[in-house]
């Protein structure tokens, strides 16, 4: 299963970013330009699930 969520601007995509470490998550893809087209980061819940 895929979850997604939209922001804007790019710094919502970085406070949750920093939001998703404070709770215990892992950032595995930090926030950054994706493809061209889209800005967006990649992160894991305390149990490792992405």
């Amino acid at each position: 299963m895929l979850i997604s969520m939209g922001a804007d601007p790019r710094d919502e995509v970085n406070e949750f970013a920093l939001k998703a470490e404070r709770a215990g998550g892992t950032v595995f893809s930090k926030p950054g330009e994706k493809d061209g087209w889209m800005y967006g980061c990649g992160f894991a819940n305390p149990d490792g699930h992405r």
